[in-house]
């Protein structure tokens, strides 16, 4: 179920600790920004089920390798694709990449598929270019969609779209950058340590926590499942 809670409920919650921080009165500009920001940060921080749609399918051709389609309005960028080939495996995993070549010679069984374009001006580019293709394969896959964004007109409107159970942590972020705006400590801070291994500390420390609460407690099958090819069976 989506979200039934308000930014503007967050923006209470915050200021409630604020004290005389002038966030929600005397400056409302940075406040919908701080909103905005963390609803932003929560909604890239993993591939949530609210977050992602499903490609527009598109049947492969023989010796094709582009595929015009129309993209969702609120595509962002590819997540994860297949081909969907009933006639060799239930399903071959395509490596989402930036782009593709146009002059692309090599053929064989797809691995790669770029996606460009918007709207009705969108494009499957694949590679290497297919042979001959089997009856019924298919590109599927799944997409990020845009995040909302939080306008002032917005505050008093449920358009966080995760769950209610996960409000908590939208406070928590909302609390850390409010902190920090307020040149407070209480904000705390981050840091990147010589193996590349990120720390955090105060209500910053609390905020990732909590997304990494939700990371253990959502299913994120697009981060932690690949599927594996299964071979046909044999008559007998």
């Amino acid at each position: 179920m989506a979200s039934t809670k308000t930014p503007q409920q967050a923006l209470d919650y915050a200021v409630s600790f604020l004290k005389q921080m002038p966030l929600a009165t005397q400056d409302p500009t940075v406040a919908v920004e701080i909103l905005d920001q963390v609803g932003k940060r929560m909604w890239m921080a993993a591939p949530w089920r609210w977050t992602v749609g499903s490609l527009p399918q598109k049947a492969l051709a023989t010796n094709t390798p582009d595929y015009t389609v129309t993209l969702p309005s609120d595509f962002l960028y590819g997540l994860e694709a297949k081909v969907a080939d009933p006639a060799n495996y239930p399903y071959r995993d395509l490596e989402i990449v930036p782009d593709l070549p146009t002059n692309g010679i090599l053929k064989g069984n797809p691995s790669q598929l770029a996606i460009t374009g918007a709207g009705a001006n969108g494009l499957y580019r694949i590679s290497p270019i297919p042979g001959t293709v089997a009856s019924g394969a298919t590109i599927i896959g799944e997409y990020k969609k845009i995040a909302p964004t939080v306008t002032e007109e917005d505050l008093e409107e449920p358009i966080l779209v995760f769950p209610d159970e996960w409000f908590w942590v939208y406070c928590l972020g909302v609390m850390a950058y409010a902190w920090t705006w307020g040149d407070d400590q209480r904000g705390g801070s981050g840091n990147m340590a010589s193996n590349k291994q990120y720390g955090f500390n105060g209500y910053f420390g609390m905020f990732e926590s909590a997304l990494e609460q939700m990371r253990e407690r959502e299913k994120l099958p697009l981060a932690q499942v690949r599927t594996v090819p299964v071979p046909k069976q044999e008559k007998g």
